[in-house]
């Protein structure tokens, strides 16, 4: 099995037919919760429920594969960070306050700890009952009940908020390990967004597929037509990108990896929205239609957890910052201990 396969393991498919059908049913996120589902990926030993990153990306991708608004990314990232920091996760929905810098100021740490200070575009704290963040040194969860929301809506109507903390109490807290530093959690967040990216880049291709196939122009199906066959090529390549980038992270996930996840899905979402939105004409922006559901998401996703311009800075940075006596060499191969 190559890395690009990760998705089609027997039990895979199985929790990707089954988050399907949940996201069929009203209460959706009551059904995902009882079955375990924000916290796959994350040790049982920490409170989640077993896996590993592949099969929490699954469950990630499927859900963006329904445009579903379930807070499941955000619970799954903002857990998996308490539980490398040796944390207990609860069973409660939750939301990550991550950031490449903190402005936050964190009070006593080693009595009775306090935050203060306001943390911007902060995704699922409107349903969340703690918020993870993290401050300094310090990895912090925060009860949503002693925090100021200032609520928003993004272009795919997901909340985004922005969370005021004034000496507001700690209710558990732990040292960041020495390999996890603040961009570092913000690159998790950010690989969480690509594979949900990779998940809208695959749905719009076939949604463009279909209309393609059945939208006659002159007698024939305009998938005959020579610019719509092109452009259809272009959403396949786009979509095989994507699913790439994530392919190669989850075979070496490294913040770097990460990185590059989001750069590349963000940049092939720009470009597959576009085509897409080409094929169909007016009807992709009708609210009946499904495309618009993607495509705005797709909009969101590339805004969330820094924008591709931002990770290619980092990843320019980390490669110049490297001990690698040949740029390109490192460039090309991989830097040492990150190959791929």
């Amino acid at each position: 099995m190559s890395a690009m396969d990760w998705p089609f393991t027997l039990e895979r498919r199985a929790l990707a037919d089954s988050i399907q059908q949940m996201c069929s049913d009203a209460d959706a996120l009551t059904l995902m919760r009882d079955a375990g589902i924000p916290w796959i990926g994350i040790d049982e030993a920490f409170g989640g429920s077993g896996g590993n990153l592949a099969d929490a990306a699954t469950a990630i991708r499927s859900i963006a594969l329904q445009a579903h608004n379930a807070p499941i990314a955000e619970t799954t990232v903002a857990g998996s960070a308490l539980a490398q920091c040796g944390m207990q996760v609860p069973s409660a929905i939750l939301a990550p306050a991550f950031a490449a810098e903190s402005t936050l100021v964190i009070n006593n740490p080693l009595g009775n700890p306090t935050l203060t200070g306001t943390i911007q575009e902060v995704p699922g704290a409107d349903c969340a009952e703690f918020v993870v963040v993290p401050v300094d040194t310090w990895l912090c969860l925060v009860d949503t009940a002693d925090v100021t929301l200032a609520m928003h809506d993004n272009l795919a109507h997901e909340h985004r908020s922005s969370v005021i903390f004034t000496e507001t109490p700690v209710r558990a807290l732990a040292k960041l390990p020495n390999n996890l530093a603040h961009l570092d959690l913000y690159a998790q967040l950010a690989f969480a967004r690509a594979v949900q990216l990779s998940g809208a880049l695959i749905a719009i291709r076939e949604l463009s597929i279909e209309f393609a196939q059945t939208r006659e122009q002159f007698g024939q199906p305009i998938s005959r037509l020579q610019v719509i066959s092109h452009y259809l090529a272009e959403l396949a390549e786009l979509a095989l990108v994507g699913e790439g980038a994530i392919a190669t992270a989850l075979e070496v996930p490294t913040t770097l990896n990460f990185a590059i996840a989001k750069s590349v899905t963000s940049r092939a979402a720009r470009e597959s929205s576009r085509i897409a939105h080409q094929i169909h004409g007016a009807m992709g922006m009708s609210q009946e239609y499904a495309l618009g559901q993607f495509t705005t998401r797709m909009w969101s996703w590339i805004e969330d957890a820094g924008r591709p311009e931002f990770w290619n800075a980092t990843i320019g940075r980390t490669f110049l910052n490297q001990p690698h006596p040949d740029l390109w060499l490192s460039i090309t191969d991989g830097i040492e201990g990150e190959r791929t």
